[in-house]
């Protein structure tokens, strides 16, 4: 049986597909009942493009990643994405996907980004996602598998425990000691990140308000203080922890009596063991008896095994 990379006509079919198109990267994983391939990339981000320009991105990198290999009659794909969580946008893009990958729509599945990352962190019982990267938000699945949450909301009204909340703060920080004349070891460390010397409240504005500037950079500085024990930066994470970990109660306490509490944190924060450890103090502040870890299986996983699992079915919803 010939491979993708032998140049002749590839006889093995793709059976399953699974996708987390995040706002920076994705990853798609394929199965041909034997093996899983993995493929990662650079991503468009679905809040500013269109369904048909952020599918047709996708659709690429599919067939980037099957290299040649056939696309199955009996495929199944499942795809998270980022901002998908609504019916109108998963609609839209299973539609743009099957013309781009010319496969039938019910044999595509399209769910929020959160949803497969439920999946992969707790395939067979209760759990709440709480994501902590550029964004934040928190995630669980009710009696009916839908998807509820609590946060999440974007960047225009605050993502508290995120990279770009904790910039924002930074930045506000900043700006205060600007103003008073009395600058700290946080609000020079900003200052450096952000690449001014002596700035000015002018200054810092001006960087700030750039098009392309993202507060979300700031945030390895800030973590990098905040293990160094500066007592700036130790309340400014904590806070922002305090204010996810109140999310996360909200989420929990909605739920039906005998929710598990276990708690998976994601994203790219949740890397740093101190991030983590302080997440894990300020949840357990309001809910004592959760079970709070690292998620530790990609998100991508989640897809693929739900893409799997409905290959015998007639059709995905």
């Amino acid at each position: 049986m010939a491979t993708p990379d032998s140049g002749h006509a590839i006889e093995l079919p793709c059976l399953a597909i699974g996708a987390d198109a995040g706002g920076t990267k994705i990853a798609i994983w394929w199965s041909d009942g034997l093996h899983t391939h993995r493929h990662e990339a650079a991503s468009k981000n679905l809040r500013t493009s269109t369904p048909a320009e952020f599918a047709a991105h996708v659709a690429g990198h599919i067939k980037q990643a099957l290299n040649g290999v056939l696309l199955h009659t009996g495929v199944r794909i499942c795809m998270g994405a980022a901002g998908a969580g609504t019916p109108k946008i998963a609609q839209a893009l299973r539609a743009e996907l099957s013309q781009a990958l010319s496969i039938p729509e019910h044999q595509i599945r399209v769910v929020a980004d959160a949803h497969i990352a439920i999946k992969a962190g707790f395939p067979g019982g209760d759990g709440v996602l709480v994501i902590a990267g550029t964004g934040s938000g928190c995630y669980a699945l009710d009696p009916d598998g839908r998807l509820i949450r609590a946060g999440g909301w974007g960047p225009g009204l605050e993502d508290p425990g995120s990279g770009n909340e904790l910039g924002r703060s930074a930045v506000k920080h900043l700006l205060s000691k600007l103003e008073s004349g009395t600058m700290d070891t946080l609000s020079q460390c900003i200052s450096d990140a952000m690449i001014l010397r002596h700035p000015s409240v002018s200054d810092v504005l001006d960087a700030f308000y750039r098009p392309d500037y993202r507060a979300s950079t700031l945030a390895p500085a800030i973590m990098d203080l905040f293990e160094s024990g500066d007592p700036q930066a130790h309340a400014l994470v904590e806070n922002q922890c305090a204010d996810l970990a109140s999310q996360c109660q909200r989420l929990i306490l909605s739920l039906e009596d005998g929710f598990e509490a276990r708690v998976a944190v994601a994203g790219g924060l949740a890397n740093r063991e101190s991030y983590l450890r302080a997440l894990t103090r300020a949840v357990q502040q309001v809910v004592p008896e959760a079970d709070v870890a690292r998620l530790e299986r990609a998100p991508v996983e989640g897809a693929l095994e739900w893409a799997r699992s409905e290959q015998n079915s007639p059709g995905l919803s």
